[in-house]
């Protein structure tokens, strides 16, 4: 038993999609302490399993907080949570490094949800690289990733503290999806994957705090050199052949080998630099060439396509800013209600192919990615370090969902209620 007082703290609690993960995990614990009754909860008849069944004994006990720097707004959030899973209040801001040091150094698990992380999320990244404490949240800021790679992985692996950003949506589905794939071809004596493709369909929507970390990643010089970097994270280039089959597409194409029309994805940007450092560190090509990654969105038609390659191309950050200000964009805090939230879905297929021309094709689908399936990918990362420590195949560093967490989050993810299955060709639903 750790002596430290809470298994895992949830920061960033008061935010939209902090709520929903303090929300989750209330759930997981409440329904371990009931011996693992796992009841139906979505409408959709997803079965949502929060607590994985055969952790269900650990769960129970879990001893944990929801964190920020308004008091008033986490007791609020204490009170709605009660009952015997009701979580502890701890009082902690990014503007106070002493605040933070003392809220990392009394839990084993971090799970963040206070953005725009290159604002806030550094004091608490480097409290637990200093303690020793793990880490988990749900930016999508690769710049601020990159730095926190390259000033903290030396140190995390020394004191042994899992650093894992990007462990909601961005990019979990994806880069969790690559892996499984090349898990399944290496079921079948596959030893060098050579490349993998994702396309993916979605309805849904961005919360108040994502729009404010975009907006951000426009004011960030790093980003904009980063978005022509295929290779910002790291993994390469090996070749020139590579650097040129890694860059962004940028048009609508029709993909023989999936018999599907496709537009670039508006995610791309931000998985593809996940998924490459995932296949640099884990060897999913071992010839010495590059691994070749690519992502898409998938389309019913070529006039769907074209409404797609569109849609990715994001205003510019001024018009963004002023329908925030005018409220036709959600502010900070801010999201949709459950009602709408209920008819989001997403769902990615992975094909992966190795040197001999085998493959792989697996499913991932899921329902509200940027909400409510957010909060609990990253609350399940925070789960699978905190209670599942020993099993994972890496003890510290700065570190992708998939090189940190592999196969222990799959089944996490799955048993929650995000299904990986493997596939034997493309069938996916159409959003639009």
């Amino acid at each position: 038993m750790s002596t430290r007082p809470y298994d895992v703290i949830v920061f960033g609690a008061t935010g939209f999609t902090g709520k929903l993960a303090a929300e989750y995990l209330h759930a997981a614990v409440s329904e371990a302490k009931r011996d693992g009754d796992y009841p139906r909860l979505s409408p959709r008849g997803r079965e949502r399993h929060h607590a994985v069944a055969y952790r269900a004994g650990a769960l129970k006990d879990l001893r944990w907080a929801v964190a920020g720097r308004d008091r008033a707004k986490l007791e609020a959030i204490q009170r709605a949570l009660s009952g015997p899973a009701m979580p502890s209040v701890v009082i902690a801001t990014s503007s106070d490094q002493a605040s933070v040091d003392a809220m990392v150094k009394s839990t084993r698990v971090i799970v963040s949800f206070a953005g725009p992380f290159a604002q806030y999320g550094t004091p608490v990244v480097d409290a637990c690289v200093r303690f020793g404490t793990d880490y988990a949240d749900s930016t999508g800021e690769t710049p601020w990733v990159a730095d926190m790679i390259a000033k903290y992985h030396a140190k995390a692996e020394a004191s042994k503290a899992l650093i894992v950003p990007m462990c909601g949506f961005d990019s979990v589905p994806f880069d969790l999806g690559v892996f499984y794939a090349c898990a399944k071809l290496r079921e079948r004596g596959s030893t060098n994957i050579v490349r993998a493709t994702s396309l993916c369909t979605m309805v849904g929507g961005f919360s108040g705090g994502s729009l404010a970390s975009g907006l951000a990643m426009d004011h960030d010089a790093r980003a904009a050199q980063q978005k022509n970097n295929p290779f910002a994270l790291g993994g390469g280039p090996k070749s020139d052949a590579h650097l040129k089959a890694s860059a962004a597409r940028t048009k609508v194409e029709y993909l023989d080998e999936f018999k599907a029309w496709t537009a670039p994805f508006m995610m791309a940007d931000l998985n593809t630099r996940v998924v490459r450092k995932s296949a640099d560190v884990l060897a999913y090509r071992t010839d010495g060439d590059g691994f070749v990654y690519t992502e898409l969105a998938m389309a019913p038609s070529e006039a769907v396509a074209k409404k797609l390659l569109k849609a990715a191309q994001p205003s510019p950050p001024e018009v963004r800013q002023s329908l925030i200000a005018s409220g036709a964009l959600p502010k900070p805090g801010e999201g949709p209600a459950p009602a709408a939230r209920e008819k989001f879905y997403f769902q990615t297929v992975v094909k992966a192919v190795d040197d001999k021309g085998r493959s792989a094709m697996v499913s991932i689908t899921g329902g509200d990615a940027g909400y409510e399936d957010t909060a609990m990918m990253v609350v399940e990362a925070g789960l699978c370090m905190a209670l599942d420590r020993d099993g994972l195949p890496r003890a510290g560093g700065v570190l992708t969902p998939a090189a940190a967490l592999g196969s222990g989050l799959v089944e996490r993810l799955d048993r929650a209620g995000i299904r990986f299955k493997a596939v034997g060709d493309l069938r996916m639903r159409s959003a639009l």
